[in-house]
């Protein structure tokens, strides 16, 4: 089961521009499936675990979708990402177009190294 972690954290791209995705919680690749309603996003899976007082993540691997409800289903990078111990898929809509999407991937991509992305994904 998806679970709505109700909270939020901000990815920075290379240009400095901030993403603000939405948590979730999820144990098994599985309960990503039909999770989600068919909208264009940028994905971001996680390894959340506690720091402090509160939480931190590490960022296994960022993805975009113009169909978020069906993205899942076979993922290429799902043996990577459940290795990885992803815990958490952090979502953020997007309403721009398909290119503007992309360019936001990439932006992502660019700041990191991320251990189940492709250096051009």
């Amino acid at each position: 089961m998806v679970v709505d972690l109700d909270t939020t954290i901000t990815i920075q791209g290379m240009s400095g521009n901030n993403y603000i995705f939405n948590v979730y919680g999820f144990s098994k690749f599985s309960d990503l499936f039909d999770a989600f309603k068919s909208i264009p996003a940028l994905y971001a899976f996680t390894k959340r675990f506690p720091q402090g007082f509160g939480y931190t993540h590490d960022l296994i691997y960022v993805g975009e979708t113009n169909n978020l409800s069906t993205r899942f289903n076979n993922h290429h990078k799902e043996n990577c990402i459940m290795r990885s111990n992803a815990n958490c898929i952090c979502i953020h809509s997007f309403h721009g177009t398909e290119s503007e999407r992309l360019v936001a991937e990439t932006d992502i991509l660019n700041a990191f190294d991320l251990p189940c992305n492709d250096k051009n994904n």
